[in-house]
């Protein structure tokens, strides 16, 4: 599967050469120019089921990243993008999108009882139309060229999503990158190599799965944010994602439909 996912991200990259590094060409930049919270983060989702909400982020125009903790053992899921605020207040108006899910991946080797490989791409069943206040998260197709951990800090956007509770508007917070000991510390466990330990400030909630970790890039004179982590996990304000960069051939597996796709019952493993 590796070799298959190397030659088409290859065969990708000949055919895109103007956006080889970056997934989609069209993903978000940081915008200086508007104060309207619409703008800033284009790429947030809201995973909605029958029982619960999740956090997630559009990386493409058929898929959105969340977490598998988020999406397992779930039915009916419906992603709404463009929304920034529960009660609308500005005049003018921008469209909220709801769109069906035709199909649910869940890493195959995702554990639950310790976060192991949490992670789930949600295809959508419709193209999304990009606007200005709909649009995609960056991410970086080499692995190589970005370590993580020589971040010491980024960035969440957050819902304030608290099982039957959402707060009227996201907000962004800034993130920490902490030992991994601190995280060991407070979930009595260790977290794994694909994993990344944040914390929060002020001991703030730190519980919000899908919820994405990010920082900017500077990329052919731009400046973008790119996706790290997506969040699996939190106690008080210690936060634990799932490093994103760690599973770039698998994203590009099955966005390119050249990975190993396994159904079993309501989930699909990939």
């Amino acid at each position: 599967m590796h070799f298959a996912v190397c030659f088409a991200v290859l065969s990708w990259m000949l055919v895109n050469q103007g956006s080889a590094q970056l997934l989609d060409e069209n993903c978000a930049e940081v915008s200086r120019l508007s104060t309207d919270l619409r703008f800033r983060r284009p790429w947030m989702a809201l995973v909605l089921m029958p029982n619960k909400t999740c956090s997630g982020s559009l990386i493409h125009k058929y898929f959105v990243i969340t977490s598998a903790s988020c999406v397992f053992n779930q039915e009916r899921t419906i992603v709404r993008l463009g929304q920034w605020s529960i009660k609308q207040k500005h005049s003018i108006s921008y469209s909220i999108d709801e769109y069906q899910v035709q199909s649910s991946y869940i890493h195959r080797f995702y554990d639950k009882s310790n976060f192991g490989h949490d992670i789930a791409l949600l295809e959508l069943q419709n193209e999304v139309l990009y606007k200005a206040h709909i649009r995609p998260i960056c991410l970086w197709l080499d692995k190589s060229d970005i370590d993580t951990q020589k971040f010491k800090r980024f960035q969440t956007f957050r819902w304030g999503i608290d099982e039957k509770f959402i707060l009227p508007a996201a907000k962004t917070r800034k993130m920490k990158h902490i030992r991994k000991v601190n995280c060991e510390n407070a979930f009595n466990f260790y977290p794994q190599s694909s994993h990344i330990c944040a914390g929060l400030e002020n001991k703030r909630n730190c519980v919000e799965t899908g919820s994405p970790l990010f920082n900017k890039i500077r990329y052919h004179k731009k400046t973008s944010y790119n996706l790290f982590g997506i969040q699996s996990y939190g106690e008080s304000g210690t936060c634990l994602y799932t490093d994103v960069t760690k599973y770039m051939d698998w994203i590009m597996g099955i966005i390119l439909n050249v990975d190993v796709i396994v159904s079993n019952g309501k989930n699909t493993y990939a």
